[in-house]
C-alpha cells in the first residue's frame, strides 16, 4: 500500500479547494449567462454591435480590480486612482461607449473564489511541532541562504547571525525544535523557509516541499509571536507581508492593507519614526552591553524603514492613503558604516556593493512613490493654477531622473550572482529600469490632479515609451528567471499594458 506524506496530502487538499471554488465561480457565470441570453439576442437583433462588445475576456476595469483587491486579500471594494482602476475605466470608455462605467466596482473574481471563501489566518489550527516537518538540513541551509541573498537585501530586518544560529541549534539537537525553540524562532524559521521556497523554486521546483506547509506551521505560532507588540512582533508582521507579496495571487490568507496598517501602528507605538528612539549614534569602542543595545536599536530602525516601504507599495497598488506621512518621520536611514558590524557572519557586501546602500536606494524610491501619491493623485485645489500643477509634475520628473542617475553610486554589475550561481533581481540594473519606467508612467498618465488637462503629443510619447520599456524589461527579467510573477508584479505589468493602449488610442 502506497503511503503519502503530509505535504502531499495538503497539496491535494488545497487543489481540491481551489477546484471547488473555481467550479462555483464558473457555475455562477453560466447561470448569469443563461439568464441574460434572451436579452443579448434581442439586443443583437435590434442593432449591430462593435466587434469588441462581446469579447469573452473580462474588461480592463475588472482585471485591475481583481489584481489590486482580491489578490491582496481585501474585503472592501474601494480603490483609489493610483491602483489604475480609474485609468482602466477611462480606456474602456474610450474604446467602447456601450460599456457602462463603474469606477469602484463590486465584482466576482475572475478565475478566483468568491469572497465568502476567504479564510482568515486566525482560523489556522494549532499544529504540534514535529522534527519530521523540517526539510533536510542541506535544503534548509539552501533556503536560508536564498533568503539572505534575495529578500534580505531589500528587507534587512533579520540579522543573518540570528537566522544561522537558530538553524544550527535546530539541526544540532532534534529535541530543540520540538521542546525548546521559542515561538518566535519557530515562526521566523518556517516563514523564511516558505518565502525562500518561492524564490528557489525557479531553479529546483521539483525538489522543494510545499511552501504553504511551512507557512501553516509558522502561523500556528502567530498568537504567541504577535501578542507582545515588540520589535520581534514587527519582524513577524513583515515576514507575513513579504509572504503575501511573493505568494500566489490565489492566496487569501490575510489582507495586505490591514497587515501593513497594523505594522505601521506598531512601529508608531514603539516610537521608531523618531530619531530620539536611537540614542547610540556610533558603534565604535562599545562594550558588550552597549553593543547589544546598539544592535537592537538599529534592528528597530531597519524594521521601521521596511514597514515604510511596504506601506508605500500597498498604498500605491490599492490607491489608498499612506499609513504615515513623510512629515511625521525624522528617523534617518541606516548607516552604511554600521552594516559590517550588524550583518556578520554574512558579508556586508554582495557583488562588491554595500547591502545597506542598496536598501537605502530602494527606500528612497518608495518614499518618492509616496510623494507621487500625495501630489498627483488628489484633487487640485482652486488656489493651484494649471501652470503650477504642470510645474509640479515636471519637478517630480526631474526628481525621479536624479534618483535614477544616483544608481551609478551602487555600481550595479551586469551579472551579479550568489555563491550558488543564482542571481537576485535586486542586483540587476534591469530591475531598476523597471522601477524607473513604472514611476514615469505614474507621473505622466492621467491623474486627478491634472484631470482637466488634455495630454499633448509629448506626454503621450512619454507614456508610450515608458510602457514599452516596462513591458520589455519585465519580459527580460522573467525570461532570466530573476522574478516570479506575484500579484504586485502582475498589477504593474497590466498597468504598463493599459498605458501602452492609452497612448496608442
Amino acid at each position: 500500500e502506497r503511503k503519502y506524506n503530509s505535504d502531499h496530502v495538503e497539496r491535494l487538499e488545497k487543489r481540491i479547494r481551489q477546484a471547488e471554488a473555481r467550479n462555483k465561480s464558473l457555475a455562477d457565470e453560466l447561470s448569469r449567462a443563461r439568464s441574460n441570453a434572451d436579452a443579448v439576442s434581442s439586443s443583437q437583433a435590434r442593432e449591430p454591435s462593435a466587434p469588441w462588445a462581446h469579447a469573452k475576456s473580462p474588461d480592463a476595469v475588472s482585471e485591475v480590480s481583481y489584481l489590486s483587491i482580491n489578490a491582496a486579500g481585501e474585503r472592501q471594494p474601494y480603490l483609489g486612482s493610483t491602483s489604475g482602476v480609474l485609468f482602466a475605466d477611462l480606456i474602456r470608455s474610450s474604446v467602447s461607449s456601450t460599456v457602462q462605467s463603474d469606477l469602484t466596482p463590486t465584482f466576482s473574481s475572475p478565475g478566483g473564489s468568491e469572497p465568502n471563501s476567504i479564510v482568515s489566518t486566525t482560523q489556522v489550527a494549532t499544529v504540534i511541532r514535529k522534527v519530521d516537518d523540517l526539510p533536510p538540513q542541506a535544503l534548509a541551509q539552501k533556503l536560508v541562504a536564498a533568503f539572505l541573498d534575495h529578500e534580505n537585501i531589500i528587507y534587512p530586518f533579520l540579522y543573518p547571525f540570528f537566522l544561522l544560529d537558530t538553524l544550527e541549534k535546530v539541526y544540532a539537537d532534534e529535541d530543540y525544535y520540538v521542546s525548546h525553540a521559542s515561538p518566535f524562532e519557530v515562526f521566523i524559521l518556517n516563514m523564511v523557509f516558505a518565502i525562500a521556497s518561492a524564490h528557489v523554486a525557479k531553479f529546483d521546483w521539483q525538489l522543494l516541499p510545499s511552501a504553504e506547509s511551512h507557512q501553516a506551521r509558522a502561523f500556528a505560532e502567530m498568537n504567541h509571536v504577535l501578542s507582545h507588540g515588540s520589535v520581534e512582533s514587527l519582524q513577524c508582521l513583515l515576514l507575513i507581508c513579504i509572504w503575501r507579496t511573493t505568494s500566489s495571487i490565489k492566496d487569501y490568507s490575510t489582507s495586505m492593507w490591514h497587515t501593513v496598517g497594523i505594522a505601521v501602528r506598531m512601529a508608531l507605538e514603539l516610537g521608531l519614526h523618531r530619531e530620539s528612539a536611537y540614542p547610540i549614534k556610533h558603534a565604535r569602542e562599545l562594550d558588550d552591553a552597549k553593543l547589544s543595545q546598539y544592535r537592537h536599536q538599529e534592528l528597530g530602525r531597519r524594521c521601521f524603514w521596511c514597514v515604510i516601504a511596504m506601506d508605500r507599495i500597498t498604498s500605491y497598488i490599492l490607491g489608498r492613503p499612506l499609513g504615515i506621512r513623510d512629515d511625521d518621520i525624522d528617523t534617518a536611514l541606516p548607516l552604511v558604516e554600521s552594516d559590517t558590524l550588524l550583518t556578520r557572519p554574512l558579508a556586508s557586501t554582495v557583488a562588491g556593493m554595500q547591502r545597506i546602500a542598496i536598501f537605502n536606494k530602494i527606500v528612497q524610491y518608495r518614499l518618492f512613490c509616496g510623494k507621487l501619491i500625495t501630489s498627483l493623485h488628489r484633487k487640485r485645489g482652486p488656489d493651484v493654477s494649471i501652470e503650477d500643477a504642470l510645474r509640479l509634475r515636471d519637478e517630480l520628473a526631474d526628481e525621479l531622473d536624479l534618483w535614477y542617475s544616483s544608481l551609478q553610486e551602487l555600481q550595479l554589475p551586469d551579472n551579479a550572482t550568489s555563491a550558488d550561481g543564482e542571481q537576485s533581481c535586486y542586483l540587476s540594473p534591469t530591475w531598476y529600469e523597471v522601477l524607473y519606467a513604472n514611476a514615469t508612467l505614474m507621473i505622466w498618465r492621467p491623474c486627478p490632479f491634472l484631470s482637466d488637462i488634455t495630454n499633448d503629443r509629448h506626454t503621450l510619447q512619454r507614456i508610450y515609451d515608458s510602457a514599452i520599456h516596462a513591458i520589455n524589461t519585465y519580459a527580460i527579467l522573467h525570461r532570466s528567471r530573476l522574478i516570479n510573477y506575484s500579484w504586485v508584479t502582475l498589477q504593474s505589468v497590466f498597468m504598463a499594458g493599459l498605458s501602452y493602449i492609452y497612448a496608442g488610442l
